[in-house]
């Protein structure tokens, strides 16, 4: 007789990773293992990794991001909030840039933050408060290239002789 107790078997590379964090399985074995499977009526792969479509998303534009969304996992944060201290901690290391990574980590939170749905009217919402402008510095905000008026292009000058 089977102890209900007992938790079941993790069936999924994340379950595993939840409890194992240093298993000896990596993830990659995981995705060869979908791939080798020939029903189309099986799960899609981030389903299959026991991720949700925006975890893999953060896994494909960082695969060291495993031990971030386990913290999320575990804390009951946000992943999107974890994600941003992750990225204020690479910001601010000693460590070489690594500039692929930030900013696959940045791009990951813009999609992230499109995708949310936009919070509603209410007291406890800023929608009441009129428009600001942009920028309310004591100076004038710094020109870009496209608050300059576009040049005519330079002609070379005939020869005068």
């Amino acid at each position: 007789m089977s102890d209900p107790t007992m938790a079941a078997e993790p069936t999924t590379f994340f379950d595993r990773y939840l409890l194992d964090p240093a298993q000896e399985e990596p993830i990659d074995g995981w995705v060869k293992r979908w791939h080798n499977l020939a029903d189309e009526a099986d799960p899609p792969l981030h389903a299959f990794l026991g991720l949700t479509a925006a975890e893999y998303a953060l896994w494909v534009y960082d695969p060291d991001v495993l031990p971030t969304i386990r913290i999320a996992r575990l804390s009951g944060q946000s992943l999107a909030e974890v994600v941003s201290n992750r990225l204020a901690e690479l910001d601010h290391a000693e460590a070489p840039r690594d500039d692929t990574r930030r900013n696959g980590l940045r791009l990951w939170l813009d999609q992230q933050a499109q995708e949310a749905p936009p919070p509603p009217d209410g007291p406890d919402n800023h929608a009441c408060l009129p428009p600001q402008p942009e920028y309310l510095g004591p100076f004038p905000p710094p020109r870009t290239n496209r608050d300059r008026p576009a040049t005519r292009p330079r002609h070379p000058r005939p020869d005068r002789r």
